[in-house]
């Protein structure tokens, strides 16, 4: 493996600008990866709005804010559905919160300090590898809108985390090498505890190119440290929701995830962004 050297860079600068990137960024484009890592037993990522989602509380779920959805929806996890019963966005920032009616199988902790070269895993419900590109260069994005896992190394450290795509047989790749695509928005990146489980680093929120994922694209994830104070609270597993508990269940068939058209820019104020290279 070669070493991972950091690099400063910096694509644009200013609070304000960063701020409007943020709560204004277009939707991410499941996670693409040729060899998919076996679905983790401590992750929880659900299907939400034609996008992606991640349990942060025994009833709320992290996502992004252009996802948009609506009270009466449902959240789909681990072969149930949870009907939503509340949505809360943030004032600023591209994420928002999501309760559900009943109580979830399980929920990530948030990540404390995230360091650039980090190993990172990548879980998400939008579209997986299809065909390879031309000359192997990549995948298109015509593989099944399914739940899927991959790994990366933060490439990009600071409001936006970052992830790059890297050949199978490049120095930089990792096994099972993934990044993020269509249908990803609010999906999740995670890095490891010390006591082995996932923690919630970042959401997903954007991604470079459109319609497929070639070598060297990369994608960004909303670090959770933007937003922590303000979700720590809302979701804090030891005060009781009523209405959660009283709501009554209503059950689904799994919701289908049209991809979504449209298309995808990378943020122009990645202010104070390290890459790993």
């Amino acid at each position: 493996m070669a070493t991972r050297s950091s690099v400063l860079v910096r694509i644009a600068v200013g609070a304000a600008a960063l701020a409007a990137c943020l709560a204004y960024a277009p939707r991410a484009s499941g996670v693409v990866v040729a060899d998919p890592i076996p679905l983790p037993l401590n992750g929880y990522v659900g299907a939400y709005g034609g996008s992606t989602c991640v349990a942060v509380g025994s009833f709320w779920v992290v996502t992004a804010r252009h996802v948009g959805g609506s009270i009466g929806s449902y959240v789909w996890m681990r072969g149930t559905s949870y009907r939503v019963v509340e949505i809360v966005p943030h004032p600023i920032y591209d994420v928002q919160l999501v309760r559900v009616a009943e109580e979830l199988p399980g929920y990530h902790r948030l990540a404390g300090s995230v360091r650039l070269n980090d190993p990172c895993v990548l879980g998400g419900w939008g579209a997986t590898a299809g065909s390879s590109l031309p000359n192997n260069t990549g995948f298109d994005w015509s593989g099944p809108h399914i739940e899927t896992w991959g790994e990366n190394a933060i490439e990009g450290e600071g409001n936006l985390l970052a992830v790059r795509y890297d050949a199978p047989n490049s120095t930089l790749s990792v096994p099972h090498e993934a990044v993020f695509a269509v249908n990803d928005s609010g999906a999740g990146l995670f890095v490891w505890g010390g006591d082995g489980s996932m923690e919630l680093a970042g959401i997903a929120i954007s991604v470079t190119g459109w319609g497929n994922s070639t070598y060297g694209s990369a994608a960004f994830a909303l670090s959770v440290e933007l937003f922590r104070n303000w979700m720590a609270p809302i979701v804090d597993p030891s005060t009781p929701i009523s209405s959660a508990l009283q709501a009554p269940r209503s059950m689904v068939a799994i919701p289908g995830l049209p991809a979504w058209m449209g298309g995808a820019m990378v943020c122009a104020a990645l202010a104070g962004v390290r890459r790993r290279r």
